[in-house]
C-alpha cells in the first residue's frame, strides 16, 4: 500500500511522524483504514455456519448489497486474533467468494465488518523520509505491506 499525504503543516505532520517513529519501522505492525473501503454499503453481516481455515467461499446471513471488490474484516467473538482483511470476488445469493482464503477458522455468527474494515500493515522500510517546502509544508509518503502476524 502506497499512501501519499497532501502537503501538511507542522501540527498535522508531527503526530503522524511520531506515531511512525514509535512503530520502529518494520518492527511493530499497525492498522490502517483506507477511505475507498469505508462505508461500502452493508455495515455488517454474519457468517452462517462454522467455516474452516483456507476456505474461499463463506455463507453470509444476507448477501444483499454485497458486491465484488468490497473489503471486510471478520469480528469473531470466539477468536479475537482474527486480524486479516478479505476482499469479496464473487457473490451468488448468500455465498461470498473471497480472497485470500480464510487465515483462521470462523464460527457461526461471526460478524463481517464492511463499514470500517482495517488492514494490519507494517512499514516496508525502517527509514522515514520527508521534505519541507518554501511554504513550511511537509511532503510525506508511506510504503506499507500487509502484516501476516
Amino acid at each position: 500500500i502506497d499512501i501519499s499525504y497532501n502537503p501538511l503543516t507542522k501540527a498535522e505532520f508531527d503526530p503522524i511522524y511520531n506515531f511512525l517513529l514509535h512503530k520502529q519501522g518494520s518492527l511493530k505492525p499497525f492498522f490502517v483504514s483506507l477511505p475507498q473501503y469505508r462505508d461500502q454499503g452493508p455495515t455488517s453481516r454474519t457468517v452462517s455456519g462454522t467455516v474452516v481455515a483456507g476456505t474461499q467461499v463463506i455463507t453470509a446471513n444476507n448477501g444483499s448489497n454485497i458486491k465484488p471488490g468490497m473489503l471486510f474484516r471478520i469480528n469473531d467473538p470466539q477468536d479475537s486474533n482474527h486480524e486479516k482483511a478479505y476482499m469479496v470476488t464473487r457473490v451468488s445469493g448468500t455465498s461470498l467468494t473471497i480472497t485470500p482464503g480464510l487465515a483462521r477458522g470462523v464460527t457461526t455468527g461471526a460478524a463481517l465488518d464492511f463499514a470500517t474494515p482495517t488492514i494490519k500493515v507494517r512499514q516496508t522500510s525502517d527509514s522515514r523520509d520527508y521534505s519541507l517546502n518554501t511554504d513550511n509544508l511537509y511532503s510525506f509518503s508511506l510504503k506499507l505491506e500487509e502484516a501476516s502476524s
